[in-house]
């Protein structure tokens, strides 16, 4: 059973070390507060703030989030494998070393954030928007990106390899240098999107999705009623 915390303001309190696994953290603020080296794992948090705090070697393994915010938070060697993300906010947060892996993300923003080797692989980000972030040097490796909006997105250098990227919106894109081995872009928009010769030719071919043509079915139609007429009046 989870030990439940509702309703607690902690601001630029020093509490590092803290033990918060499995609880259930309800409206809690730490705003810049230092939690370093402290343990949230299988907990629950919905309605937190963390902006503005240090939760450098931190471990939310297996934590679930819903409306929670890193806003301008440290988040170096912090280890959110198999996490589970719902409306948060990583706006202008410093990610180093930051692990992901296999978590679950689902209307979270990362706009303006500080990363150098953040590990997303395996995660899943579908129907994610990351239209004009900077996800340059990300390992997005074997990712659920399917119906990704990546319009003007940076995606230099990031690891996509065996990635999922059917019918991402790719518009604009950047992705110079990035590892597409085995990556799948069926049915993604590529239109002035920026590749590599190189990094091109290893995605798997992209075959366009075909679209419905109106007129093409009300001919079908009209098409299918006349023969239909014919034998009825040969019958007849």
């Amino acid at each position: 059973m989870l030990k439940k915390i509702q309703n607690k303001l902690f601001i630029s309190e020093q509490q590092p070390n803290s033990d918060y696994h499995e609880h259930e953290l309800l409206d809690v603020q730490f705003t810049n507060t230092n939690l370093t080296g402290s343990y949230f794992n299988d907990s629950q948090l919905t309605d937190v703030s963390f902006e503005g705090a240090d939760i450098s070697n931190t471990d939310f393994t297996g934590a679930t989030f819903d409306q929670v915010s890193f806003k301008d938070a440290l988040l170096t060697n912090t280890n959110f494998h198999h996490a589970e993300f719902h409306h948060v906010s990583f706006v202008g947060a410093t990610l180093m070393n930051t692990k992901f892996n296999q978590a679950v993300f689902r209307q979270c923003t990362f706009l303006n954030d500080q990363g150098e080797s953040v590990d997303l692989s395996s995660c899943d980000f579908t129907e994610a928007d990351f239209a004009f972030e900077d996800m340059s040097h990300i390992h997005f490796g074997q990712a659920k990106l399917q119906n990704l909006n990546g319009e003007g997105t940076q995606f230099t250098h990031a690891n996509l390899a065996g990635a999922n990227l059917k019918n991402a919106d790719l518009l604009g894109a950047n992705l110079v240098g990035a590892d597409l081995t085995d990556a799948d872009l069926t049915g993604a928009f590529t239109k002035n999107a920026v590749f590599t010769k190189e990094n091109a030719s290893e995605a798997k071919p992209t075959k366009p999705t075909p679209k419905k043509s109106i007129k093409g079915f009300i001919f079908t139609m009209l098409f299918i009623i006349v023969i239909a007429l014919l034998i009825w009046e040969f019958v007849k």
